[in-house]
């Protein structure tokens, strides 16, 4: 992990769940709003939580704590949702509170293998002057049964 990052500057948005500190490389980033009401979505797959429709187009909710193995909890009001392109699939992420945009340059990175409790979501982690952050890797947010039923069950609605 450390040489992939070696010598880049990276655009991250930063985000936060249950006090842990994430990021997304901002390039996969479409936009982010406040929480809304997710409809069910028949037939997806158990890791979406449901639907939103934004400006007409549907888009899985991920269960994103349970894919970063933290507990369940209801969608609250003051959550934020961030829309994401995974795997040529828009989906959004359900998260506590967004941090801000962070340009780093020459970013200070820890080898994944030192944190073996990681989940395979996360794909680096940068050492920052208060704490880490954890670079999620989109690729690996939906297996490619999850992908397949998402798309089927979107398809459909």
């Amino acid at each position: 992990m450390g040489d992939h990052y070696q010598g880049l500057t990276m655009e991250l948005l930063c985000f936060f769940v249950d006090q842990h500190r994430y990021a997304l490389e901002l390039q996969h980033v479409y936009r982010v709003f406040p929480a809304v009401s997710v409809s069910p979505l028949p037939d997806g797959p158990g890791i979406l939580q449901g639907v939103v429709n934004v400006h007409g187009q549907a888009i899985g909710v991920v269960r994103l704590r349970e894919r970063l193995g933290l507990p369940a909890r209801a969608l609250s009001v003051s959550d934020k949702l961030i829309w994401v392109r995974s795997n040529e699939l828009d989906l959004l992420l359900p998260v506590d509170d967004i941090d801000d945009v962070h340009l780093l340059s020459q970013p200070k990175l820890a080898e994944t293998h030192d944190f073996p409790a990681l989940p395979a979501l996360v794909k680096g982690v940068v050492i920052l002057h208060d704490g880490l952050m954890f670079i999620q890797d989109l690729a690996r947010l939906l297996s490619l049964q999850e992908q397949r039923e998402a798309r089927d069950a979107l398809a459909a609605i």
